[in-house]
């Protein structure tokens, strides 16, 4: 399975963007808009477009492109064809790629509708302002975020590998296959705060077929120290309230820079 960026190359209203992009912060404002709720910033409809070419190496597997965030009411389409609609603008989506024309151009279009304001108590953004990805899978293989790992005990420390495809796993040297399957992991150090030890799972599924997956070790346990439950180590959480991470003039995030762009 191939992770490619792809934020470079975009057009929209015909002016070149590189993506993450904030399309509504262009906008001119006005006192008298969407009640102060976005800034003062009117909305509208924003038209994104790509260009790319599909090379002849990737005929007869899976091509998705991953959008970690489009704000709001996303429709794509691949050269005229609509193939997916997106409602909500906080959620990340995965749409396939089906019918690209290999060794030619395609035309990628994603259609952001913020047009009715006001829906938000904060400034939202418009536009595809989270990065996007290009996912190229063998076909019947792994697919992105597909395989699960999860923590079953910590003494010992034992994991447990989930997948829809049979794959093997490797864990410095513990291996394993199979859809279900766990894995003991010796002298394991556990995941914390403080320390936050990361392991890597190498999973393949077939040749050629593979990702690479870190995770931690960790239990996690609810109780109560006034009913007498036993609490080995107690963590105060202050506020449980996660929102759109905002900068100071958009909602643009960038993405990690260490996969070469397409």
């Amino acid at each position: 399975m191939q992770k490619i960026v792809f934020n470079s190359g975009w057009l929209l209203g015909g002016q070149a963007v590189t993506l993450p992009h904030d399309a509504q912060i262009s906008e001119k404002r006005g006192a008298d808009v969407s009640n102060g709720g976005h800034g003062y910033f009117p909305g509208g409809i924003y038209t994104y477009e790509k260009t790319f070419t599909a090379p002849k190496e990737w005929e007869g597997k899976d091509v998705l492109v991953e959008f970690e965030g489009v704000y709001k009411n996303a429709t794509v389409s691949l050269n005229g064809k609509e193939l997916a609609f997106h409602p909500y603008g906080y959620t990340g989506f995965f749409v396939e790629l089906s019918d690209l024309i290999y060794g030619a151009e395609n035309t990628l279009t994603v259609v952001a509708d913020n047009s009715k304001l006001p829906n938000s108590r904060w400034y939202s953004g418009s536009g595809i302002y989270r990065p996007v990805w290009l996912h190229v899978c063998e076909k019947g293989g792994l697919r992105p975020e597909s395989v699960k790992i999860s923590t079953v005990s910590i003494d010992p420390a034992v994991v447990k590998i989930e997948s829809p495809v049979s794959v093997k796993a490797d864990v410095d040297g513990i291996t394993g296959e199979g859809t279900s399957f766990e894995l003991t992991i010796p002298d394991a150090k556990l995941w914390s705060d403080e320390t936050p030890t990361l392991y890597t799972a190498k999973i393949t599924a077939g040749e050629g077929d593979s990702v690479e997956i870190p995770f931690g070790i960790r239990q996690i346990t609810a109780c109560s120290s006034t009913a007498g439950d036993p609490c080995p180590e107690q963590i105060e959480i202050d506020c449980g309230k996660l929102r759109q991470r905002h900068r100071r003039l958009t909602t643009i995030l960038l993405p990690w820079p260490f996969v070469k762009p397409l």
